[in-house]
């Protein structure tokens, strides 16, 4: 290859490495996860309403309740937590988000907001969740 050829795909190659760094993708969303999750990002701005409980499964979903009893759980709500921020480990069954890991049974509190959930939003919604999303039953988690 010639020297000249060679400096161009050099810069070009460096170009987009570069470009490629700038940008934050959002990982992947996992189908079997049993996390709610959207797109969120601090410079969106946020609510201020604070959703607190033990982070419990419920057959297959993740989920905030008044009680630590799956068995007899209270109020529920379905936290959504950013995909920027958040994941979830399937062998640990642990929700890490910015950068605090918590365990299943463990009392939370997060701050954010309240929402009735749309289908057309941005929300991925596991199906496992869809039967605790009625009225105010999602709290997308921001802090």
């Amino acid at each position: 290859m010639k020297p000249r050829r060679l400096a161009v795909v050099a810069v070009a190659t460096a170009a987009v490495l570069a470009l490629a760094s700038c940008s934050d993708p959002e990982p992947l969303v996992d189908p079997d996860s049993p996390v709610a999750s959207y797109s969120w990002s601090r410079s969106d701005g946020g609510m201020d309403a604070l959703a607190s409980g033990y982070l419990l499964l419920l057959d297959g979903c993740l989920v905030i309740s008044s009680t630590e009893d799956a068995v007899d759980a209270g109020s529920i709500v379905v936290p959504v937590f950013s995909r920027s921020y958040g994941s979830w480990d399937v062998e640990t069954q642990r929700l890490t988000y910015d950068p605090i890991t918590y365990d299943l049974g463990a009392y939370v509190e997060f701050g954010g907001g309240f929402v009735d959930y749309d289908p057309l939003s941005n929300l991925d919604l596991p199906d496992a969740c869809a039967r605790f999303a009625d009225g105010d039953g999602i709290f997308l988690v921001q802090e």
